[in-house]
């Protein structure tokens, strides 16, 4: 069982590792384009992908570790890896999706400094030049 739930893990980190990827990465592009801050957009683009890839791994471990308790009630008569996400899911999404809740504001705080870490020497943008 304990192989199905890595299994789960892996699954649910690259889920959210896509959704914070592509959420984040809108967020502050915007962020970026209406502040005219001038950036080193690969430096802030590395730093943003890894701490995505750590924030997913991070709110998919933390949420199924959150729903173990109720998930073990569940998961009594699950065989099979898709009876085990079920079971799992079906029991516990409020705390997996609070976890992610959770790790997407660390990861956005987190951001925020990378953006002000990868800032360009010199003044920023001006609207006219």
């Amino acid at each position: 069982m304990h192989g199905e739930i890595a299994q789960l893990t892996w699954v649910l980190a690259l889920v959210w590792f896509i959704l914070f990827w592509v959420i984040g990465g809108v967020l502050f592009a915007v962020v970026a384009l209406t502040r005219f801050l001038r950036i080193k957009k690969a430096q802030f683009s590395c730093l943003f992908t890894l701490a995505s890839a750590a924030a997913a791994y991070g709110a998919a471990t933390t949420g199924l570790i959150m729903s173990e308790g109720k998930a073990v009630l569940c998961l009594g008569s699950a065989a099979g890896p898709f009876n085990v996400a079920k079971a799992i899911f079906g029991c516990s999404t409020r705390d997996i999706f609070l976890s992610a809740g959770i790790w997407f504001a660390l990861l956005i705080m987190l951001s925020i400094l990378f953006m002000l870490l990868s800032q360009r020497e010199g003044k920023p943008l001006t609207p006219g030049r």
